[in-house]
């Protein structure tokens, strides 16, 4: 078998036809870098068979043994198997009647429990009946004082309007009053239908913002009855002065022009 060395010690004669020395070389050179590579690779691998065959021998000589272990720890697999088969009947038999005796408790308890809940729950039916009876009756009482107190205040503001008709200079009053005339038919209609799906509490609310405009219709009325001793000190005045005409002629005006008086300003 060729070596590497000899490989690269190989020598061939020239003629004029031959090949490229250089090339040769060059190749030459990759086929000694190969062979010595797959020489070594094949070293190896006969020292590993080498190495395998020993310890299959080994192995072989391990058998017989190995068969002895695997009788013996069978025997013993089968006697471990039945022991656990009887220990698991005997735990079965334990668990099982341990859960009869949790299942039976545990159904006294539910029993116990569904009948506490079930007249828990006929109790707070019953209240809640009661209970929305008397805010359907709370709600509907609302509505009739409602009305009562929409009418009454309609009425007093065509009486404050009738009023300021009479009035020498009835624009300030006009400019202040609301237009009931106007809104209280949709009003009526459009509160009653929003006060049918609230609760008491926010009728309630509601009401209370119907007293806010009633407190504005009161400074209205305050207003004008200012306006009305206003006019009537003037037309005093005017008469003294004509009994008296050195008189300076004043007149004065009773209304709630403080800002402090309790009454809310803004319209």
């Amino acid at each position: 078998m060729l070596t590497a060395q000899q490989i690269h010690e190989k020598s061939f004669s020239r003629d004029k036809k031959g090949y490229n020395i250089d090339e040769v070389d060059i190749f030459l050179d990759e086929v000694i870098v190969d062979y010595d590579t797959l020489t070594r690779e094949n070293q190896e691998l006969k020292t590993r068979i080498e190495a395998l065959n020993k310890q299959i021998e080994s192995y072989r000589g391990m058998e017989n043994s190995m068969m002895h272990t695997m009788v013996t720890v069978h025997k013993a697999a089968e006697e471990i198997e039945e022991k656990a088969k009887k220990d698991a009947e005997e735990m079965y038999a334990k668990t099982r009647a341990q859960a009869d005796a949790m299942a039976d408790r545990a159904q006294k308890e539910y029993d116990q429990i569904l009948n506490t809940a079930s007249a828990e729950a006929d109790r707070i039916v019953r209240d809640a009946r009661k209970e929305l009876k008397e805010k359907q009756e709370a709600i509907l009482e609302l509505h009739e004082l409602l009305a009562e107190f929409k009418t009454g205040v309609k009425d007093y503001a065509s009486e404050l309007i009738e009023f300021a008709d009479k009035i020498n200079d009835p624009e300030p009053i006009q400019a202040i009053l609301p237009t009931f005339d106007e809104e209280e038919s949709a009003e009526e209609d459009s509160q009653q239908e929003s006060l049918e799906g609230l609760s008491a509490s926010e009728v309630v609310d509601s009401l209370v913002d119907d007293l806010k405009k009633q407190e504005k219709k009161d400074y209205v009325a305050e207003y004008v009855n200012g306006v009305e001793r206003s006019k009537q000190m003037q037309e005093q005045a005017e008469q003294a002065h004509q009994e008296d005409p050195e008189e300076e002629n004043q007149a004065v005006f009773y209304g709630p022009v403080d800002a402090d008086d309790g009454y809310d300003n803004n319209f």
